[in-house]
């Protein structure tokens, strides 16, 4: 029974997998939509605040997966009732940016090692990546893509996040020693405290919410108690451990140890750093201001990576403004300065060069902008200017055209709507309520509908009326 168990939770799993990567989110230079809610902190007040689990992956929409999936060993033959992927549904085509479609490529690989339970090859591909520090093409560690693709989707049911932690469970008795095994571990723990917290305002949580929350983030802060002097030590301890600091409400003084800690150990693993902004962020534990010194002041720290770490967080960080460079510190010649070594450093990332046009042409520096398009010509990825229309309106700016800024927002700008009703949307896996109280990045508003940016990183329109928008 044990062997019949464990094949169909590996169907169930390879099922899910589809649309964790095709669709997973994630924290890089990748525009990080991070989602406001409002959280309690330690002494039972409301205060507005950012979920870090968002941020912690990006969109990936891309058919290269389709083929990969289907044209593997029985995977489009696996049927699970109520959770199937129709291969008709698959409908995106290539990234124009081959480093982009490496790291989905990778992704899937470790994930199917994660589904099938090959916990011995999970382990040499971790150790090998933690002792090479390999890097794709722009610059993203792919030791952060290894665990980011082990994550369960926010809108799995509670029987695949309790499968997912039998996975987790299995692995450590495998591996008794295993430091990757209980980061991992660690990881999930913190994902599944704000499953179980959900992501709208504290007033709709429930008590078994806050209980459940408060317990699993102790948990996974306990996992990584154990392991800490383990051998070989890994970078993302202290990315999940900031995580878990975070989201239990450590003072500065406590979390910048933490930082300190980290950037010690490894200098140049820039999450740390966006990590740290963050929790800077006034919605958070700072005041303005805050975010934009200490990233400038982390420019100049010996065997790090110079101005890159400064174009790194303000490109997280644009998702949070509708203009990051006139509604904060953020400054745009530094920014500029930081893409120029990103693009000597990664000369074949598309995706950064896209950022980097992205954000001068929010800068308003029209002559820049003008010069990026002309190196990206047709080439558009979407996640990052959030449509081709978005993109060619920019475009039309940087060649003189009057500004866009009253016809097209900012992509997935910082501005937010909050539900006064339950609301239903349609994704490509099927109808999704969204509940009452949940906050989203409002993206556009047309007539009795607005468009709204959920979690698999797509837009849906949703009724006005829905919304406190509404008059």
């Amino acid at each position: 029974m044990s062997i019949l168990r464990s094949a169909i939770s590996g169907s169930v799993l390879a099922i899910s997998s589809i649309y964790d990567i095709l669709f997973p989110l994630r924290l890089t230079v990748k525009t990080s939509y991070r989602y406001e809610v409002w959280r309690k902190d330690l002494c039972g007040s409301d205060l507005i605040s950012d979920v870090p689990t968002f941020g912690r992956r990006r969109c990936r929409k891309w058919a290269i997966l389709a083929f990969l999936l289907f044209s593997s060993v029985g995977c489009d033959r696996i049927e699970h009732k109520g959770h199937s992927q129709s291969r008709t549904r698959i409908s995106q085509g290539l990234s124009p940016d081959k480093i982009y479609n490496e790291e989905v490529a990778f992704r899937y690989e470790t994930r199917m090692l994660y589904n099938s339970r090959k916990f011995n090859e999970l382990e040499k591909r971790a150790n090998d990546l933690r002792t090479t520090k390999a890097k794709f093409g722009n610059g993203t560690w792919k030791l952060v893509e290894f665990y980011d693709s082990l994550g369960c989707r926010d809108d799995e049911p509670e029987s695949m996040w309790r499968l997912h932690e039998q996975i987790h469970q299995d692995w450590e008795k495998a591996m008794p020693h295993s430091v990757t095994a209980r980061i991992a571990h660690a990881d999930f723990l913190y994902d599944y405290a704000f499953h179980a917290r959900g992501y709208g305002f504290a007033n709709t949580v429930t008590r078994e919410g806050w209980r459940l929350f408060g317990q699993r983030l102790t948990q996974a802060k306990n996992i990584l108690d154990d392991v800490r002097h383990w051998e070989p030590q890994c970078p993302m301890w202290w990315k999940v451990y900031m995580a878990v600091a975070a989201g239990q409400g450590w003072s500065r003084s406590d979390y910048e140890n933490l930082f300190t800690e980290a950037k010690a150990f490894e200098p140049q693993w820039w999450s740390y750093d966006v990590a740290r902004a963050h929790y800077l962020l006034p919605r958070w534990y700072g005041r303005p201001g805050d975010w934009e010194y200490v990233t400038d002041e982390e420019t100049k720290r010996a065997g790090g990576l110079g101005m890159e770490i400064y174009a790194r967080v303000v490109s997280v960080f644009r998702s949070y403004y509708k203009n990051i460079f006139q509604e904060s510190s953020a400054s745009w010649p530094k920014t500029r300065e930081g893409f120029e070594v990103m693009r000597k450093r990664y000369p074949e990332s598309l995706e950064i060069l896209s950022a980097y046009c992205q954000l001068a042409c929010i800068a308003g520096d029209r002559p820049q902008a003008k010069k990026l398009f002309g190196e990206l010509g047709d080439s558009v990825m979407q996640y990052i200017w959030g449509s081709k229309d978005n993109f060619l309106k920019y475009r039309a700016w940087a060649d003189g055209a009057p500004s866009p800024s009253d016809t097209v927002q900012e992509t997935h700008d910082s501005r937010f709507v909050t539900l006064t009703a339950d609301a239903e949307i349609s994704r490509p896996t099927g109808k999704t309520k969204l509940r009452k109280g949940s906050r989203f990045p409002l993206t556009t508003v047309s007539g009795n509908n607005v468009t709204v940016h959920y979690f698999d990183g797509r837009d849906y329109s949703i009724p006005a009326s829905s919304t406190d928008l509404a008059k």
